[in-house]
C-alpha cells in the first residue's frame, strides 16, 4: 500500500505540534508492519520532539528506549523518512529521572548532590526492574 507523502520541511519541524503530526503519520506506517500488541506496548507512549536537525523520540524508560533501538530502529527511521524525506537523524532515548528536578516543599532542607544521585540511581534501578516485569507480563498475555 502506497502512503501519501506529507510535504513538510525540516525548518517546519521546529514546533512540537509538527513533530507530533509527523510521528502520527509515521505510526500509521508502523502499525501496518507490527502486531497490535507490539504496537500498543512499544509505540503508543512515545513523545516526539525535534532538537536542531534531529527527530527525537522519548520513552518513559531506559528499557523501552533500548528495546526500540535494538528491535525497531530501522522500521522507525524508514517510516519517518517516508513521511518526511528531509529527516536525517533520529534519536531514541528515555526521559531519565535525573532530568526532573527534585522538588522540596521546605526550602530550608537541602539535599547534598551525592544523596540526591543515590536517590535517582535507586529510583532508576527500580524503574528498570518494573519495566522488565511489565514487559514479561505483556509478553505472557500475548503468548
Amino acid at each position: 500500500m502506497m502512503m501519501k507523502q506529507t510535504v513538510v520541511s525540516m525548518t517546519d519541524l521546529q514546533t512540537s505540534l509538527d513533530a507530533r503530526v509527523i510521528w502520527a503519520e509515521a505510526l500509521t506506517i508502523i502499525k501496518e508492519k507490527v502486531s497490535q500488541p507490539s504496537y500498543q506496548a512499544w509505540f503508543c507512549s512515545i513523545h516526539p520532539t525535534v532538537e536542531g536537525n534531529t527527530f527525537v523520540l522519548e520513552t518513559s524508560s531506559a528499557f523501552a528506549a533500548e528495546w526500540l533501538k535494538n528491535r525497531y530502529f530501522h522500521l522507525i527511521t524508514d517510516a519517518l523518512v517516508e513521511v518526511v524525506e528531509e529527516i536525517r537523524y533520529v534519536e531514541i532515548r528515555s526521559i531519565l529521572i535525573e532530568d526532573i528536578p527534585l522538588a522540596i516543599a521546605n526550602h530550608d532542607i537541602q539535599l547534598e548532590t551525592q544523596s540526591q544521585k543515590s536517590i535517582y540511581t535507586r529510583l532508576r534501578e527500580m524503574e528498570e526492574k518494573l519495566d522488565m516485569i511489565l514487559f514479561l507480563i505483556q509478553r505472557e498475555k500475548t503468548s
